[in-house]
């Protein structure tokens, strides 16, 4: 949901000090920035071990009649089964395809909403 906020909320959060759960959570504005960058123009969020050891999650914003995030659907599991190779693109398009139609049920006026 962060990286689909608006810039200046996005900016507030990320640079407070969070707090690192694994070797892998992204904690720097610039590390976190770049990712939700990236989550933006893909659509849809991945995590990879940043929260436990050996999980992974694929999710995808949900957005209300005003076209803000308002929500996120998404499946996590053991890192090598949600990450296996093939397997994050089926995951992803199966979270998508459940976030745009949650979104059309709340009257989003476009998915994503950005």
């Amino acid at each position: 949901m962060l990286a689909f906020v608006e810039s200046e909320r996005r900016r507030d959060i990320i640079e407070d000090d969070l707090s690192r759960l694994t070797g892998q959570t992204l904690v720097t504005p610039s590390a976190l920035t770049r990712e939700l960058n990236v989550t933006r123009e893909r659509g849809y969020a991945l995590e990879r071990e940043e929260a436990v050891l050996g999980e992974a999650g694929i999710a995808a914003p949900i957005f209300d009649r005003n076209a803000d995030p308002v929500g996120a659907v998404g499946v996590a599991g053991p890192r090598e089964r949600i990450l296996r190779r093939g397997r994050e693109r089926v995951i992803a398009n199966a979270v998508i395809e459940a976030a745009r139609g949650i979104s059309r049920d709340l009257g989003a006026p476009r998915w994503p909403a950005a």
